[in-house]
Formats: C-alpha cells, sequence, structure tokens
C-alpha cells in the first residue's frame, strides 16, 4: 500500500482526520491481508511515526522508506516497536552522494539490524541519479560487510 501520510515536519492531517476517514479502510484491508495469509507493507513518506501504533493495529507489518530527514532512525524505531514492526529504508539519500567515510558510517549503524532479522536494506528515498554503478556496488558492498552475519 502506498499511502504518503505524511511529510517531513509530521503528519498531513491531524490523528482525528486519519481515525475517521482513512484508518476505516486500512483496517479493512489489513483484516483482507491476514485472511488470506499476505503481509501487509506500507510506503509512506515523512515521519508518520504518531500513526505507527495505530498502522500495527490494522496489520501493518513492514513500513518504508523511513526518511532519516524526517527525524526517523531505525535503530530506535526498533528499541521502540521491537518486532511488532519490520524496517525498510532508513539510509540517508543525502549521505548516499556524500563523502564515504560518513556514509559507510549512516550504513554501519543502521544495517546490523538485518542480523536480527526484521530489517531490509533500502534508501530513505529513491537512489539519487548522482550516485553512479561504481558507487552503488561500494554502497552494497558495505552494507553486507555490516548487515549479514
Amino acid at each position: 500500500m502506498i499511502e504518503d501520510l505524511a511529510a517531513t515536519r509530521g503528519l498531513l492531517f491531524s490523528p482525528e482526520t486519519w481515525r475517521t476517514v482513512l484508518r476505516p479502510s486500512v483496517a479493512k484491508l489489513g483484516e483482507f491481508l491476514k485472511a488470506n495469509n499476505i503481509d501487509f507493507w506500507m510506503h509512506c513518506c515523512g515521519n508518520a511515526e504518531a500513526l505507527f501504533p495505530e498502522l500495527i493495529e490494522c496489520g501493518v507489518r513492514v513500513i518504508n522508506p523511513l526518511q532519516a530527514a524526517a527525524g526517523l532512525n531505525v535503530v530506535n524505531l526498533r528499541e521502540k516497536y521491537g518486532r511488532q514492526l519490520a524496517f525498510y529504508g532508513n539510509i540517508s539519500v543525502p549521505m548516499m552522494s556524500g563523502p564515504l567515510d560518513a556514509l559507510e558510517q549512516e550504513i554501519k549503524s543502521k544495517v546490523h539490524l538485518a542480523k536480527q532479522g526484521g530489517y531490509l536494506y533500502h534508501s530513505d528515498h529513491s537512489i539519487p541519479p548522482d550516485v553512479d554503478l561504481e558507487r552503488y556496488r561500494w554502497i552494497l558492498e558495505t552494507v553486507r560487510k555490516y548487515g549479514s552475519a
């Protein structure tokens, strides 16, 4: 499900509006997916963390892309939500184009969660066009270095 519920600074509407307008449909979708043994993945840009507990109640099991620029940090989210959610993303896109040492630290600080399960590597948005194939190969090697058992 692709549902941008938030922007960089928070929700696009009040939690009450979410509960009244969108939650019933999301819950119904969650029930259908659960009944058919299908995992519920949600793409949501921005910082919708205020709704994560309700999304969990609706059956959402995976959240992506977890925008770092919106203040989300997968390590903190794992501590807070444990295994209730799997996380997909959260590697800062601006860092993908920046100095390699800072990018390596960004990757190292997050992808170790993959060893515990419930984390999938990806950027916190699309791969920037200035990240060429050679650099992206380096990124993937670094992800494997810190995220593999």
